[in-house]
C-alpha cells in the first residue's frame, strides 16, 4: 500500500515496533545478568530467566504493557517473604506460608490482629542503611482478609503512609521524609505499595508494617485490636539508592540484585536510518517510578558507545520539575536540548506518548496532543552511532514499560511531529 505524502515526506514510519506483542525487533540483542520478575497475561507474578526479555501486563487489568526495562538495583531485606526469621511480631499471630501469593505460590504470610490495647507490629529485625541526601524505594504486597483494617507501612521509624487494603484508600503520610505514595492493584485482591524515603541522615533503620486505627498519623501507634482482622503479607522491598521502586526482587537469607535490562537494535537494521539527515522518534510507555538523584529515564536512547548521542527522555532528574526532555549531543556538545518543567508531572503507571524530531535547523518535543517545546538554530547532527536502546541503556533506563517505538527519516515540521503524539 502506498504511503500517503505531506510536502513529498513519508507518513508512515520507517520503523515501528510494538512490544505488546512479546517478540522482540529482528536483528536485537538482549541481555541481563539475573533473572527478573514481570506479570503474565493472568496477571501473575512470573520469573524470567537470565537474558531472557520481559514483556509485562497490568495484573488488574490483563492488557499488555510492552517491554520491561529497568536498572540494576538491589532488595536488601534479607528475608522478603518468609517471616519465621529475620523478622518481630508483636501482639499479631503470625502464619506463614497461610494464602496464596502474587506469583501464585502459598508463600504469603497472615497477620492476626491480637485483642486489646497495644502496639501491633511485625518489623524487620535487620536495619538497613542509608546515606544522607539520598532517596530509596520501599515496598510490600498486602492484602485485606477480614475485618476491613488499616495498615500502617513505615521505614525509618517515622516515614510512611496509612492504607486500607479492602477498599484501596489511602490515609494519612506520617511525621517523616516520605514522599510518592503509589498503591497499585494486582489481582485477587492484591495490592503493592510503596513510597519514596528521603535519608535526611547517614544512618540505619528497619522496615514495619502496623495495624492501625483509620486515619491515625502517629507512627507506630498502640491500638485496641479486635482479635479477628486478618490481613496476607508478602514480598518486602527496600531498593538501591536513587533508583525508585522496581519490580520483585525475592531474597531468602541474603540482599540480591537485579541486573539491568539492556536491549539493542544495530541501527542498520533500521530502514532508512540516515543521521545527517535528521529524524523523528516517537515512543509510548509508562514509567513505573520515578528516579531521582539526577538519574534519567530514556523510552528510546541512540548512543555510539561514547560522547554522540540522541535521546528521548520520560524524566530527568538535572532538570528540576522537567516532565520531558529530547536532546542530541555531538562529540560532548549539546546541540539541541528541550526540558519542559511545565509538561505533565511524571506519574507511575500512566500512559504516554511523546515525540522529538531533530534536524539542522529545528528541533521539537511533543508529548500526548501538545507540542511542549522548540528550538530553532544551526546544529552540527551527532554522528558515528550504531546503536538504538529502546527502553533506555543501563544507566538511563526507563525503568518501566515501553509499548511501542517509531522512527522517522528526515526533519518534520512542528505540526507533524505534535501530531504523532494524538
Amino acid at each position: 500500500m502506498l504511503d500517503l505524502l505531506l510536502l513529498g515526506q513519508k507518513t508512515a514510519p520507517d520503523f515501528f515496533w510494538d512490544a505488546r506483542g512479546g517478540v522482540l525487533p529482528r536483528g536485537a540483542t538482549f541481555t541481563r545478568g539475573s533473572s527478573g520478575w514481570s506479570f503474565n497475561s493472568a496477571g501473575v507474578l512470573t520469573q524470567a530467566g537470565t537474558d531472557v526479555a520481559r514483556f509485562d501486563y497490568d495484573p488488574n487489568t490483563r492488557i499488555a504493557l510492552g517491554y520491561l526495562a529497568e536498572m540494576q538495583s538491589t532488595n536488601s531485606v534479607l528475608q522478603s517473604q518468609n517471616f519465621a526469621t529475620g523478622w518481630t511480631s508483636s501482639n499479631i499471630a503470625l502464619t506463614n506460608n497461610a494464602a496464596t501469593a502474587p506469583d501464585g505460590t502459598a508463600t504469603a504470610a497472615t497477620m492476626l490482629l491480637s485483642a486489646g490495647s497495644a502496639l501491633h507490629q511485625l518489623q524487620s529485625s535487620a536495619s538497613f542503611s542509608y546515606t544522607s541526601g539520598s532517596v530509596y524505594g520501599v515496598s510490600m504486597f498486602v492484602k485485606e482478609i477480614t475485618g476491613g483494617s488499616w495498615i500502617q507501612f513505615s521505614f525509618g521509624g517515622n516515614s510512611g503512609y496509612n492504607f486500607q487494603p479492602s477498599t484501596g484508600t489511602t490515609g494519612s503520610a506520617l511525621t517523616g521524609t516520605q514522599s510518592s505514595f503509589v498503591a497499585r492493584q494486582l489481582a485477587n485482591g492484591w495490592w503493592r505499595i510503596s513510597f519514596a524515603f528521603s535519608a535526611a541522615a547517614t544512618t540505619s533503620s528497619v522496615v514495619a508494617v502496623n495495624f492501625v486505627d483509620s486515619g491515625n498519623a502517629t507512627p507506630a501507634p498502640a491500638i485496641t485490636g479486635d482479635g479477628t482482622s486478618k490481613l496476607a503479607i508478602w514480598g518486602f522491598q527496600f531498593e538501591t539508592a536513587n533508583v525508585g521502586v522496581t519490580s520483585y526482587i525475592p531474597t531468602a537469607g541474603s540482599a540480591v540484585t537485579r541486573s539491568a535490562d539492556l536491549l539493542a537494535l544495530p541501527l542498520s537494521s533500521l530502514p532508512g536510518w540516515n543521521a545527517s539527515k535528521g529524524g523523528v522518534l516517537v515512543a509510548t510507555y509508562r514509567l513505573h517510578t520515578i528516579k531521582t538523584g539526577g538519574v534519567e529515564q530514556n523510552p528510546v536512547y541512540i548512543w555510539d558507545g561514547g560522547s554522540n548521542n540522541i535521546d528521548l527522555r520520560a524524566q530527568s532528574g538535572t532538570q528540576a520539575g522537567a516532565g520531558a526532555i529530547g536532546g542530541l549531543m555531538r562529540a560532548t556538545n549539546g546541540q539541541i536540548n528541550i526540558g519542559v518543567t511545565t509538561s505533565p508531572v511524571p506519574t507511575p503507571f500512566l500512559r504516554r506518548r511523546q515525540a522529538f524530531g531533530w534536524g539542522v535547523t529545528r528541533g521539537q518535543l511533543a508529548m500526548d496532543g501538545v507540542l511542549w517545546g522548540t528550538q530553532s538554530g544551526s546544529f552540527t547532527l551527532p554522528v558515528g552511532m550504531t546503536a538504538i536502546h529502546p527502553g533506555g541503556n543501563t544507566g538511563n533506563s526507563v525503568n518501566g514499560t515501553l509499548e511501542s517505538f517509531a522512527y522517522y527519516t528526515g526533519s518534520r515540521g512542528d505540526a507533524f511531529v505534535q501530531g504523532l503524539t494524538q
